[in-house]
This record gives C-alpha cells, sequence and structure tokens, in this order.
C-alpha cells in the first residue's frame, strides 16, 4: 500500500467501517432498497460537486466514476421513484486538487465494496436491467481503481491534511444521507 493511501485509510478507518455497519447486511429487499436511497442521497450531490469542479490535467488516464443516474434507473427498476436531494444537501462549490483526491478516494474506493455488494444483490434477484445497474457499473472496471491510486502518488503538490479532511467529510455525508433513509 502506497503511503498516501494508507494515510487515507488510517485517517478514514474508523468513519468506514461505521458506514459499513450503517448500510448493514443487505440480506432482505428492503435494506436494499434503503442502501439505494441512502447511496443516491449521497452520490448526487457530491457528484454535482465534483462537475463543478475543475480536473486537473494529471486525470488524463482516470475518469471519476458517477453512478447517479444508475442508482436513478435501479430505483426505477424497482418501481420506487428516485428520491428528492434537499437543495441545502447540494454544495456546487468547486474542490481544490487536494480535497477532490480525499472526496474520489471514498468514491473510487466504493468500487471495491461493488464486488461484494454485486453478489448480495444477485442473491436478492437484482441484476443489471433489474436494479443493480450502478454495481454492474462500478465492478466493470478495476482500472479506474488502480489508475486513481497511481494518480494519488505522482502527484507532486497535494496538501495531505486537506486530502484527508475531504476524505473524512465525504464518509461522513455518506453516513449522514444513509441515517436520513
Amino acid at each position: 500500500m502506497t503511503d498516501r493511501r494508507k494515510l487515507l485509510r488510517d485517517q478514514t478507518n474508523h468513519l468506514h467501517k461505521k458506514l459499513d455497519d450503517n448500510v448493514g447486511p443487505l440480506g432482505t429487499s428492503d435494506q436494499y432498497l434503503r442502501y439505494l436511497r441512502g447511496m443516491l442521497q449521497f452520490r448526487r450531490p457530491i457528484e454535482q460537486q465534483i462537475a463543478a469542479s475543475r480536473l486537473p490535467e494529471d486525470f488524463s488516464t482516470f475518469v471519476p466514476s458517477r453512478i447517479s443516474e444508475e442508482l436513478e434507473s435501479d430505483l426505477r427498476a424497482l418501481d420506487r421513484a428516485p428520491i428528492i436531494v434537499p437543495a441545502e444537501l447540494i454544495d456546487p462549490q468547486p474542490l481544490d486538487f487536494s480535497e477532490l483526491l480525499g472526496v474520489l478516494y471514498v468514491l473510487e474506493g466504493s468500487s471495491l465494496g461493488a464486488r461484494f455488494l454485486i453478489k448480495r444483490a444477485e442473491q436478492l434477484g437484482f441484476g443489471e436491467a433489474t436494479g443493480a445497474s450502478h454495481l454492474a457499473k462500478q465492478t466493470c472496471d478495476s482500472g479506474n481503481w488502480k489508475a486513481f491510486c497511481a494518480l494519488l502518488e505522482q502527484v507532486e503538490t497535494v496538501d495531505e491534511e486537506a486530502m484527508a479532511s475531504a476524505a473524512r467529510t465525504t464518509f461522513s455525508r455518506a453516513l449522514d444521507a444513509f441515517e436520513k433513509v
């Protein structure tokens, strides 16, 4: 594990565990539906914030993953209307480079957890066309996580405290979203 990745993992481990505990085992359709709603409430505003940010030229081989549209599609596939994210949760303020790295550490890292979650979804009867398209998108290309990790170590000028703070804030925003659904 690289130095920056280890720093971010160490700085967020307690929040990551708390989020995993809050999301739960996804053993029922109701738990899965709660997961979808929490993910959409979390991802939509943060993806809008990323879209408002200028992606550095250093990102030439890395493109941040966006799954909000797939989450909305998954909810519609389950005959559920996507939730409306309150305006106060949408923060289109651009992130600076160090903050962007911290946020993306959390979002891109979720693709690793998606490999486990897609199996749980399949056991519940959800597939790419039936409520798990966001998981299919997250798991179809492991190269994006690897490209992000390489980028994380290659960049020269990073405010590591701002990066870690943004990662902690991102996990906290996810926790908040799941506590509200």
